[in-house]
């Protein structure tokens, strides 16, 4: 037999009984569940017959104490002194009486020569896992996983003053360790360690010397970490350093950091001495995440050194002390956030005040987050030929994108103060733009550069109290990919779209063929669109428009200008005080107005609104299913004219509660000389 699976204490008891002398010889692979009665027996029959015996996988078995029993075995018993040389991984799972692997140093006794893989899980009362001595013979380890093991306070007992070395060890994983204070309390070799991990082990004082430590001061073995691959320290609460000075030149194949919710974590990387600033640190680090680090001042203590050239991803969230990060060329994306302290984000390959360009050839995302001291992102030498997604919420001293030249600065002169895009900055690629919180009087000039935003595709603009309006007649020929605007919480704004003439710039046919979606929300003194209308046609492909809690607009839309929505299907027009009709009264012969494609209408809390077209003329509305209204007391009828609603069926006028009297104007004009009674419904759930 090769494979022994035994899952309850009634298999355990045959397989004791029915033993006989040539059983589990050639055992390669034994799995044992749920057993509490003799198992400590049937290991020790297991040591002196299975010799053979690769894999021992052992779970929920409660009232086990140790693993191994070596009192009764000798160097000489049996005939041979070493058992189990042949295990290659050992797996233990909610053992939780378990306080220890053997119960006296296996010296001379157990052989582990061969094993790759342990994992211990959830064995709530082992206190130590592995002697100096027999440390020292797992030279094939490869795998160590150890997680929620609550009394375990060190891997490795104290012993000599000696260092260990694990020669294959390419994988640690240490989590919820509650009690862990140390790997071991003297130096560690990993030449072949690739991947760390230490998640929740909120006492550990010190991986090992000098590396993941509570004193920054430490010089790490320069010998452990030249392979190392992936780092991640997480929920480690008395680090105060991760990796101290001679590792920094050993880590030359780290190309993954992960530093989170360490509480008194001071520093990433420490330096003690000079360095040459052509000594390139960490070259092959692609990714650094640095997320809730209350105490965090420096990721490196030295500001001018080749640090992580070659850094692909940064994410720092919540690390409040952080004044200024190091930032490289090479960089795909940026995401920074809740950083209250950071002043200024510099590169690291170059001296400060160098007249070379900046040029980040494969940076495509920023997202910068409740920064609210930056006032330097990048130099005003910066080009970003990849740049596709921007983001900036609440950085409101970061009044530029760039910065302006030091010739301007020593004349005082600030010709892009108002500006956040200067006219020098190309933005090829830009396909989404987001900004909130950011005060500025021109999102970008009208001679900007020749090939920005052609690309952009989104745009929204929220909580801005500067911006009278957003898109000029030079910029607007440029949208012709635009497809989703979205204006929020701008005060002053009066209109969207400024036209110096009704002819824009350029030879063109349409304006902004793509745009899709048009959300318009609590803009105070918005009176219009447009502040002309265009002689050409625009929104040909509008699908849906929003507007809400937009105080000083009174009509929307001209009649001419409707023959330009043939494919809206969702118009809402919500909490927008001194509107008083959808479509304006001209002085021409009444027309006919259809929207084909609208499906859905939504007319709530508009106080004078009187209709959604006053003059004679014809309606069409013919896949519209969807109207809801809700406190449009002045509004008597939909329109003078004819309306045709093929498929209407009701109006919804609360959530629950629907009404249909024939038609589209004697519906909306019973609920428009009934308000109270809607309104009494939908507060008690009352049928009206």
């Amino acid at each position: 037999m090769e494979e022994y699976s035994i899952e309850d204490n009634e298999e355990l008891r045959k397989a004791i009984d029915d033993i006989r002398p040539s059983h589990f010889r050639n055992l390669l692979k034994l799995s044992i569940k749920y057993c509490d009665q003799r198992l400590n027996n049937f290991l020790s029959i297991l040591m002196k017959r299975a010799n053979k015996l690769q894999d021992i996988s052992i779970k929920q078995c409660q009232t086990l104490e140790h693993l191994f029993d070596l009192n009764e075995f000798t160097p000489d018993n049996d005939g041979h002194d070493k058992y189990f040389t042949q295990i290659k991984a050992l797996i233990l799972i909610e053992l939780h009486q378990v306080k220890c692997i053997w119960n006296k140093d296996p010296v001379g006794i157990l052989g582990f020569e061969n094993l790759q893989m342990v994992h211990i899980i959830s064995c709530s009362s082992l206190d130590k896992l592995f002697t100096p001595s027999a440390a020292k013979k797992l030279s094939q380890l490869n795998e160590l996983k150890l997680e929620a093991c609550q009394m375990l306070q060190k891997v490795i007992d104290s012993g000599n003053i000696e260092t260990i070395k694990f020669p294959t060890l390419n994988k640690v994983e240490f989590k919820s360790l509650s009690r862990l204070i140390h790997f071991y309390l003297y130096p560690l070799e990993f030449p072949q360690l690739r991947s760390l991990i230490i998640e929740k082990c909120p006492e550990l004082e010190e991986f090992t010397t000098g590396f993941a430590t509570t004193n920054a001061s430490q010089i790490t073995n320069d010998r452990s970490f030249s392979e190392l691959n992936e780092l991640k320290l997480d929920n480690c609460h008395k680090l105060v350093c991760a990796v101290s000075s001679k590792a920094l030149h050993e880590l030359k194949s780290l190309k993954k950091l992960i530093v989170s919710h360490c509480n008194t974590l001071e520093l990433v990387f420490n330096i003690h001495d000079e360095i040459s600033y052509h000594t390139n640190l960490l070259q092959h680090l692609d990714e650094l995440i640095l997320i809730d680090l209350p105490k965090l001042s420096y990721v490196i203590n030295k500001k001018f050194v080749r640090f992580c050239e070659s850094m692909q991803s940064l994410q720092v969230k919540q690390c409040k002390l952080l004044k200024w990060l190091p930032i490289s060329l090479m960089l795909i994306s940026i995401e920074i956030s809740n950083c209250e302290a950071l002043e200024k984000i510099m590169t690291t390959d170059k001296d400060e005040g160098t007249r070379g360009k900046n040029t980040f050839p494969k940076l495509k995302f920023v997202c910068l987050k409740n920064l609210t001291n930056l006032y330097s992102l990048f130099s005003f030498t910066s080009e970003f030929p990849s740049l596709e997604e921007l983001k900036i919420t609440n950085c409101p001293n970061l009044t530029n994108f760039v910065e302006e030249s030091k010739e301007l600065k020593d004349l005082s002169i600030s010709t892009t103060s108002n500006v956040f895009f200067p006219n020098s900055l190309s933005l090829e690629t830009l396909k989404m733009l987001y900004m909130k919180n950011q005060d500025f009087e021109k999102l970008w000039q009208n001679n900007c550069h020749s090939k920005s935003f052609y690309e952009l595709e989104y745009l929204t603009l929220s909580n801005n109290n500067k911006l009278l309006n957003v898109i000029s007649s030079n910029i607007i020929i440029r949208l012709n990919k635009l497809k989703k605007l979205t204006l929020e919480q701008c005060d002053v704004l009066t209109e969207i779209f400024y036209l110096e003439d009704d002819k824009p710039t350029g030879i063109i046919q349409e304006l902004l063929p793509q745009l899709q979606e048009l959300a318009l929300s609590y803009l105070r003194s918005f009176t219009c669109i447009w502040n002309m209308e265009p002689s050409v046609s625009f929104f040909q492909n509008l699908m849906s428009l929003h507007i809400v809690h937009c105080g000083t607009l009174q009509s929307l839309f001209s009649i001419s200008s409707t023959k330009n929505l043939q494919n809206l299907k969702s118009l809402k027009l919500c909490n927008c005080d001194k509107l008083e009709e959808v479509i304006s009264i001209d002085n021409r012969e009444d027309m006919t107005v259809s929207f084909p494609k609208m499906e859905c209408l939504v007319l709530k809390d508009l106080p004078k609104l009187l209709s959604f077209h006053q003059q004679n003329g014809t309606i069409h509305l013919p896949n519209i299913q969807i109207v809801r209204a809700r406190n449009i007391p002045r509004m008597k009828f939909f329109s003078v004219g004819i309306v045709i609603t093929p498929l209407l069926r009701s109006i919804h006028v609360t959530f629950a509660r629907k009404l249909w009297l024939g038609n589209l104007n004697e519906t909306l004009s019973y609920i428009s000389n009934n308000p109270g009674k809607f309104h009494f419904a939908e507060l008690f759930g009352f049928p009206s």
